[in-house]
């Protein structure tokens, strides 16, 4: 299966809770996996959930407005919009190495015309 998070998960063994209908339910939880643009998010049972719903992290001090992005069993995994995310490694690398392609091809397009230039002169 393909790979399509950007940034690699941080395991983690945290208490949480995911709070539901405007914090009139909540209901405990164990964060297994967190970033800062998502969770994975374990449930003692089978539970439902709505699509988005809060995710509270009292070690962390964090309280994050979260959507669900997939359901499994007792799992969910939880993306929390408007969070940035940090590019990583292989797309920097991607990146600056697309930098360098581009700067290359335009040192030969210079190379290019002035050769043209000399030939049309000569």
């Amino acid at each position: 299966m393909q790979e399509l998070r950007k940034i690699e998960r941080e395991p983690s063994f945290l208490r949480g809770r995911v709070i539901l209908d405007g914090e009139r339910t909540s209901i405990d939880c164990i964060i297994r996996d967190l970033t800062e643009s998502g969770a994975r998010v374990i449930f003692a049972s089978n539970v439902t959930v709505p699509e988005t719903v809060t995710l509270s992290i009292p070690a962390k001090d964090k309280v994050h407005q979260a959507r669900v992005r997939w359901r499994n069993n007792f799992a969910i995994g939880l993306e929390f919009p408007g969070a940035t995310q940090p590019q990583s490694a292989g797309d920097r690398d991607l990146n600056e190495r697309l930098a360098r392609l581009e700067e290359e091809i335009a040192t030969l397009r210079r190379l290019v015309m002035t050769t043209r230039n000399r030939t049309r002169a000569g």
